[in-house]
């Protein structure tokens, strides 16, 4: 079970990442340009583990600081969005769901058919406040959780 909401968060990550540029079917999520900013920063700071570390060395895979980077990266697309003029459109997250549940055949899942993926992203999004959570702790600053960044 654990893999399929790892799955969930991998496309949704994915997906952002490949409309940070222009994509080549003209279409594209609507990204800000923090958003685009966050992915830059976190695919530095991926780039620079990968590039400063031999992985075979018995190093843990993923350190404080990358998920640290992951964390600033997702944070914005799983809490609430308050962005835009108000229409969905302007959410990627709205726009990542719509494509999620769009089929080949050009229509879109029945809700049943969604059901679990909504169920796996309210973990997602209390696994990201938990986080948020920690990393407030490990600030030094208990009881502080900033719901607006």
């Amino acid at each position: 079970m654990v893999g399929s909401y790892g799955l969930l968060l991998r496309k949704i990550t994915g997906t952002i990442f490949s409309f940070c540029e222009e994509h080549s079917s003209g279409y594209s999520l609507p990204l800000s340009d923090d958003d685009r900013a966050r992915a830059a920063a976190l695919l530095a700071v991926l780039k620079k583990r990968i590039k400063g570390t031999d992985l075979t060395d018995g190093a843990p895979l993923v350190e404080t600081e990358e998920l640290d980077a992951f964390h600033c990266f997702i944070k914005p697309f799983l809490y609430p969005f308050s962005g835009g003029s108000g229409s969905r459109w302007d959410d990627p997250m709205e726009c990542f769901f719509a494509l999620y549940a769009l089929q080949e055949d050009g229509t879109f899942r029945a809700g049943d058919g969604m059901t679990q993926v909504f169920a796996q992203l309210l973990y997602l999004i209390r696994s990201t406040i938990l986080y948020e959570a920690d990393l407030c702790v490990r600030k030094a600053q208990p009881g502080t959780l900033d719901l607006d960044t």
